[in-house]
């Protein structure tokens, strides 16, 4: 029998080489192109800083002082640009090719760190390796990490950090410090509320020592810091160098910090705290404004759009995690995943931030709750196999690994059929019809299918399009300009097709009821039985 690392090495390069191979079959989500332009932003005011060290031409006319996203983080966009100049790339297709590859491999280099997060955590490499699989079959997930060079960004740095968040948490020391600040700016450098990872780590350094205390009564009153004083003289050292490094690194990371580093992040801070964000989303059967979300917007999403055995698991290992008496150093990292998930969860809820396609925004609480999942799953196993009953216990082992296969085989069977739209994954728990429940492909990625399907059966030399929103026009970067020359984009009365992703009312509705020109449907993207976009005929009522 194979060692679990052979094991983990294979699913690794699988998944490189399938990646690779798969990266060209997505399409350009709604923001893409502003990404791409806050780059060429940011770099033009970093040309006239360094007086055109960078380019003798002008890399946008916009001023970054006046660019309406100056506040959102640039780190990915800077990284891609760099690459694209670096290659010479000088076409739109290839700068979009380039950003969903770069995604992809960032992704993937995290695969390799949550690994190594999920066996020191474990300490067991076969559930490493499991929690690995499962973790790639999450069909959402898979999907995104071709192209979402926000969430999914965030998602691996969140990986990146939270791994040297356990080293430096194992070994408090100047490297591990250094290493932890570097991720920690990373993750906020690329979204504000990264900053969830130097909070979690302030907490979890200061509630160290109750956990792997003996007496945990004691940690009430003065005796108790008497007990812990050379550990958090130690602390009062650390974490103050910790955030100034981070702070630091922050500004270092983030051009538009590097003037008026506290008046802009301040700016930066306030622009998070107040989205300016009022489209209604869709959520459980009604339209709301992000503002007005229920409380429990994130967790029915995460319900709905997760395989349920990893919600399932990740309940187990909640309850076995409160539940059993772990001792020592194990009950103190057995608390890593909960803060880490439950911090940033509750303060989402109780700030009321602004939230909307779905839980995109908080993808990286996937990181911590794959940790408790697989937590979940090694305890049910460690159950069983303490039963007496030694005839009983194999039975139920075997019972519990193919309920685990089973679920995998599920989520691989959903993603190879689905392709390349993973990202419109709905559980049972969602519905028969979940799109007309939940928002669908809000991001308009199987607008490109749309578009190769006019191309392909419509021979019209120009082919007259009407969308709906912007990723329509989009999507047509990221085809041959060959076929992108044959689409003219037009207003309604002129437009021959009108291609939709039925998202927000009155045309969400419109569609439920197939009221025109949903009636005249040419061709529409399906995932399993419901439509996620489509092609519709534009003749008069």
């Amino acid at each position: 029998m194979k060692s679990p690392k052979t094991y983990t090495i294979l699913v690794l390069a699988l998944t490189l080489i399938i990646g690779l191979f798969l990266v060209d079959d997505y399409g350009v989500h709604w923001d893409e192109h502003s990404q791409y332009n806050h780059g060429l932003v940011t770099a033009q005011y970093i040309n006239e800083l360094c007086h055109g060290c960078l380019s003798d031409k002008p890399f946008s006319e916009t001023r970054l002082e006046e660019y309406k996203d100056r506040t959102h983080g640039v780190v990915f966009q800077m990284f891609a640009l760099g690459i694209q100049n670096l290659l010479g790339l000088k076409e739109i297709r290839q700068f979009l090719l380039l950003r969903h590859v770069l995604t992809f491999l960032i992704f993937w280099l995290a695969l390799v760190f949550l690994y190594r997060i999920l066996n020191k955590y474990l300490k067991n490499k076969v559930m490493a390796v499991a929690g690995l699989v499962i973790f790639i079959l999450s069909p959402r997930i898979f999907a995104e990490s071709f192209y979402n060079s926000k969430d999914i960004v965030f998602l691996s740095l969140t990986i990146f950090s939270t791994w040297t968040l356990l080293k430096f948490l194992e070994k408090p020391n100047l490297k591990t410090l250094l290493l932890h600040a570097l991720t920690s700016a990373l993750l906020i450098a690329t979204r504000v509320p990264g900053i969830f990872m130097p909070a979690s780590t302030l907490i979890l350094m200061l509630i160290k020592p109750y956990f792997t205390a003996k007496d945990q009564s004691a940690f009430a009153g003065l005796n108790f810091l008497r007990k812990n004083r050379q550990y958090y003289n130690r602390v009062l050292l650390l974490l103050p160098a910790y955030l100034v490094a981070t702070g630091l690194l922050i500004i270092v990371l983030w051009p538009y910090l590097w003037q008026s580093p506290l008046k802009h992040f301040a700016e930066i801070f306030t622009s998070m705290s107040h989205f300016p964000w009022d489209d209604p989303v869709l959520f459980a059967g009604s339209f709301i404004t992000p503002n007005q979300l229920p409380f429990y917007y994130v967790p029915v999403w995460i319900a709905v759009t997760t395989p349920v055995l990893n919600t399932i698991l990740f309940l187990t290992g909640l309850a076995f995690l409160f539940a059993r008496k772990s001792k020592g150093q194990e009950r103190f990292i057995n608390m890593v995943p909960v803060v880490l998930f439950f911090f940033p969860l509750l303060s989402v809820i109780l700030m009321h931030s602004v939230l909307y396609d779905g839980w995109r925004q908080m993808y990286f609480l996937y990181v911590p709750f794959m940790m408790i999942a697989m937590k979940g799953l090694e305890e049910v196993f460690a159950w069983i196999m303490s039963m007496a009953n030694k005839i009983t216990a194999q039975w139920l082992y075997r019972i519990a690994i193919f309920i685990v296969i089973c679920s995998s085989t599920f989520s691989l069977l959903f993603i190879v059929r689905n392709h390349p739209n993973q990202q419109v994954f709905f559980n049972f728990l969602a519905g028969n019809q979940p799109t007309q429940r939940f928002e669908g492909d809000y991001w308009g990625l199987s607008y490109r299918q749309d578009l190769e399907y006019l191309l392909m059966h419509d021979p019209s030399d120009t082919i007259l399009v009407c969308g709906a929103n912007w990723p329509v026009k989009a999507n047509a970067d990221i085809l041959p300009e060959k076929d992108r020359n044959r689409l003219k984009f037009t207003d309604w009365e002129k437009a021959t097709y009108f291609l939709s992703n039925h998202r927000f009312p009155p045309g969400h509705i419109k569609f439920i009821k197939r009221e025109y020109p949903y009636n005249q449907p040419v061709y529409e993207v399906k995932v399993r039985d419901y439509v996620v976009s489509g092609v519709y005929r534009m003749d008069s009522e």
